[in-house]
């Protein structure tokens, strides 16, 4: 008989867009309760992935940190007419994050999580990649959980960088938003023991259809719209810049382990990749966005629930269990 696969879980990073991560865990928790985390072999969460991580690997239920989301999410992206304290400051406040994160994980080191946990971060200092490893740290180089996810949320600019011994370390999202394929070649030291192929879910952050409009025909419209897109007047629209960069690691990381592991959703593969695909931006930093991205991970895991089962050697698709429960599975690949 041959042994369990071994499953990597890796979760993207996106700011309040995590809810959809959130949403699509909480489904599956729903579908095939809490015993599903024992087939989990690694989790590797990157910024507000690290936040889903870190509570999964410490036993927060995942509906607890859809509630994070929802409850959290407008004093951490708060709508704001103007930035704080002009050009003085970062946009967000990062103590209502640290408080935030404070209420959602336990105050614990992160060798003491029951799931082996990865949180890419990044020194901003030296330019180098900072990988927190639940298995590699112990008593004598003690790290806190929750100072691993800060480091690994501290957007640039959104956030100030987090401190840890002496170093200012900033978003795990600079080099790893996906951390699908760092958690991959970390996996060999864990899954040598455990025997196994290596399978990988990864939950993204959601995609734009459209992030800069498409250019107008006459002349003096196009001269506008680029001076509106890329020049001072729009403040070069560094937002939407970071958002396009958002949505081109996502495709990268993804194309690049359906190249390694087999495309995604095939009987043969061991990769898949949930996300959605807005037609219009949904931003990182928008608190608002809640309703529609629970209707887009709903749509996603009704979409994709027999192929979520097939990777995690599970039977029966949700769709059965919904119409038991008299609910209709949504067919729509998004909100109307």
């Amino acid at each position: 008989m041959s042994p369990p696969p071994f499953l990597i879980l890796a979760l993207e990073g996106g700011g309040f867009r995590t809810l959809f991560a959130a949403r699509i865990l909480d489904r599956i928790e729903a579908r095939w309760g809490r015993e599903w985390r024992s087939r989990i072999g690694l989790i590797a969460g990157t910024s507000g992935g690290a936040i889903l991580g870190a509570g999964l690997a410490a036993g927060v239920s995942a509906a607890a940190l859809v509630r994070f989301y929802e409850r959290h999410g407008p004093a951490i992206f708060p709508r704001r007419a103007w930035p704080r304290l002009g050009f003085l400051r970062s946009r967000c406040d990062s103590r209502a994050l640290r408080a935030s994160v404070a209420d959602a994980l336990p105050d614990r080191r992160l060798d003491e999580v029951g799931i082996p946990l990865l949180i890419p971060a990044a020194d901003i200092e030296t330019g180098t990649p900072v990988r927190f490893r639940s298995w590699a740290s112990g008593p004598t180089d003690p790290v806190a959980l929750r100072d691993a996810v800060l480091a690994s949320c501290a957007a640039p600019t959104w956030f100030d960088p987090h401190p840890i011994r002496g170093r200012l370390l900033g978003d795990g999202g600079l080099w790893a938003l996906n951390p699908a394929l760092t958690a991959l070649v970390e996996a060999p030291s864990l899954a040598s023991a455990a025997g196994g192929e290596v399978r990988v879910l990864s939950i993204g952050g959601g995609l734009s259809a459209d992030y800069f409009g498409r250019p107008p025909t006459g002349r003096l419209r196009r001269l506008w719209w680029s001076v509106a897109s890329w020049g001072l007047a729009g403040r070069w629209r560094l937002a939407r810049l970071v958002e396009m960069q958002i949505g081109l690691q996502s495709i990268a990381a993804r194309e690049t382990m359906e190249a390694l592991l087999g495309g995604d959703g095939r009987d043969t593969g061991r990769f898949l990749h949930l996300a959605f695909t807005s037609p219009e931006l949904l931003r990182f930093d928008d608190a608002t966005t809640g309703p529609a991205l629970r209707e887009y991970a709903d749509a996603e895991f009704a979409r994709r629930g027999s192929e979520i089962a097939r990777l995690l050697g599970k039977h029966g698709s949700p769709g059965a269990r919904l119409r038991r429960l008299g609910e209709s599975p949504c067919s729509r690949t998004g909100p109307m």
